[in-house]
Protein backbone atom coordinates (compact mmCIF):
# COMPACT_ATOMS: atom_id res chain seq x y z
CA UNK A 1 0.00 0.00 0.00
CA UNK A 2 1.54 3.44 -0.82
CA UNK A 3 0.90 6.59 1.36
CA UNK A 4 1.12 10.01 -0.51
CA UNK A 5 1.22 13.26 1.80
CA UNK A 6 0.67 16.61 0.80
CA UNK A 7 2.13 19.55 1.59
CA UNK A 8 0.56 22.81 2.00
CA UNK A 9 2.25 26.23 1.56
CA UNK A 10 1.51 29.11 4.08
CA UNK A 11 3.22 32.73 3.51
CA UNK A 12 2.18 35.97 5.78
CA UNK A 13 1.60 39.02 5.03
CA UNK A 14 0.22 42.39 6.07
CA UNK A 15 -1.93 45.47 6.17
CA UNK A 16 -2.50 48.18 8.13
CA UNK A 17 -4.42 51.84 7.97
CA UNK A 18 -1.91 53.98 9.36
CA UNK A 19 1.27 55.36 8.70
CA UNK A 20 4.04 54.77 11.43
CA UNK A 21 3.01 51.66 12.74
CA UNK A 22 5.40 48.70 12.84
CA UNK A 23 3.32 44.85 12.17
CA UNK A 24 5.55 41.86 12.56
CA UNK A 25 3.91 38.28 11.25
CA UNK A 26 5.89 35.10 11.90
CA UNK A 27 6.70 32.91 10.29
CA UNK A 28 7.12 34.09 6.97
CA UNK A 29 6.63 30.85 5.63
CA UNK A 30 5.53 27.51 6.06
CA UNK A 31 5.54 24.05 4.99
CA UNK A 32 3.07 21.84 6.90
CA UNK A 33 1.58 18.41 5.91
CA UNK A 34 -2.17 17.68 5.74
CA UNK A 35 -3.86 17.16 9.39
CA UNK A 36 -0.97 19.23 10.61
CA UNK A 37 -1.40 22.23 12.97
CA UNK A 38 0.60 25.51 12.31
CA UNK A 39 0.42 28.96 14.17
CA UNK A 40 0.88 31.82 12.58
CA UNK A 41 1.77 34.44 15.23
CA UNK A 42 0.65 38.86 14.07
CA UNK A 43 2.07 41.69 16.74
CA UNK A 44 1.69 45.22 16.62
CA UNK A 45 3.02 48.32 18.30
CA UNK A 46 0.36 50.97 18.78
CA UNK A 47 -3.45 50.05 20.34
CA UNK A 48 -5.72 48.15 17.64
CA UNK A 49 -9.25 49.26 17.29
CA UNK A 50 -10.23 46.33 15.09
CA UNK A 51 -8.31 42.73 14.41
CA UNK A 52 -8.31 40.71 11.67
CA UNK A 53 -7.36 37.81 9.65
CA UNK A 54 -7.08 37.57 5.87
CA UNK A 55 -6.20 34.87 3.51
CA UNK A 56 -5.65 35.28 -0.21
CA UNK A 57 -5.65 31.58 -1.96
CA UNK A 58 -3.39 31.03 -4.81
CA UNK A 59 -5.69 32.63 -8.22
CA UNK A 60 -8.12 33.82 -5.85
CA UNK A 61 -8.90 37.51 -4.41
CA UNK A 62 -8.18 38.11 -0.94
CA UNK A 63 -11.08 37.62 1.28
CA UNK A 64 -11.43 37.91 5.70
CA UNK A 65 -11.28 34.83 7.31
CA UNK A 66 -12.47 36.44 10.57
CA UNK A 67 -12.09 39.11 13.01
CA UNK A 68 -12.00 40.08 16.51
CA UNK A 69 -15.84 39.08 17.25
CA UNK A 70 -16.21 36.28 15.28
CA UNK A 71 -17.57 33.34 16.82
CA UNK A 72 -16.63 29.13 15.41
CA UNK A 73 -20.29 29.33 14.23
CA UNK A 74 -19.76 32.66 11.68
CA UNK A 75 -16.88 31.11 10.10
CA UNK A 76 -17.18 29.72 6.70
CA UNK A 77 -17.35 25.98 7.06
CA UNK A 78 -14.53 24.93 5.84
CA UNK A 79 -13.10 26.60 8.69
CA UNK A 80 -15.35 25.81 11.50
CA UNK A 81 -13.42 23.79 14.28
CA UNK A 82 -10.14 24.22 12.84
CA UNK A 83 -9.07 27.78 12.92
CA UNK A 84 -8.66 29.70 15.82
CA UNK A 85 -8.35 33.71 16.87
CA UNK A 86 -7.54 34.92 20.27
CA UNK A 87 -6.27 38.50 20.59
CA UNK A 88 -4.42 39.91 23.19
CA UNK A 89 -4.54 43.69 23.09
CA UNK A 90 -2.57 44.08 26.38
CA UNK A 91 0.06 42.03 24.93
CA UNK A 92 -0.92 43.52 21.32
CA UNK A 93 -0.44 40.03 19.76
CA UNK A 94 -3.17 38.15 17.08
CA UNK A 95 -2.16 34.85 16.81
CA UNK A 96 -4.06 32.34 14.72
CA UNK A 97 -4.00 29.01 14.48
CA UNK A 98 -4.75 26.69 12.01
CA UNK A 99 -5.11 23.21 13.04
CA UNK A 100 -6.06 19.79 10.75
CA UNK A 101 -4.18 21.46 7.71
CA UNK A 102 -5.74 20.87 4.36
CA UNK A 103 -4.56 21.54 1.07
CA UNK A 104 -7.75 24.31 0.71
CA UNK A 105 -5.67 26.13 3.49
CA UNK A 106 -2.90 27.10 1.33
CA UNK A 107 -2.14 30.91 0.27
CA UNK A 108 -0.98 33.95 2.35
CA UNK A 109 -2.59 35.31 5.42
CA UNK A 110 -2.99 38.40 5.91
CA UNK A 111 -2.30 39.75 9.89
CA UNK A 112 -4.87 43.32 9.36
CA UNK A 113 -5.62 45.56 12.36
CA UNK A 114 -7.49 49.19 12.18
CA UNK A 115 -6.18 52.15 14.90
CA UNK A 116 -8.38 54.48 16.49
CA UNK A 117 -7.33 56.76 13.85
CA UNK A 118 -8.66 54.46 11.22
CA UNK A 119 -11.49 54.30 13.01
CA UNK A 120 -12.28 58.03 13.46
CA UNK A 121 -11.48 58.66 9.46
CA UNK A 122 -14.25 55.76 8.93
CA UNK A 123 -17.20 57.54 10.86
CA UNK A 124 -16.04 61.03 9.71
CA UNK A 125 -16.72 59.65 6.22
CA UNK A 126 -20.70 58.64 6.99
Amino acid sequence: MQTSTFVCFLSTSLMYCTLGQTVTQSPLNVLVGEGMEVPLSCSYDQTAYNLFWYIQKPGHTMKMLLNGLNKDSDLEEEYRGRVFFTSDKTKKIIPLNITKIRMSDTGTYYCVFSATLCQVHEQDAQ
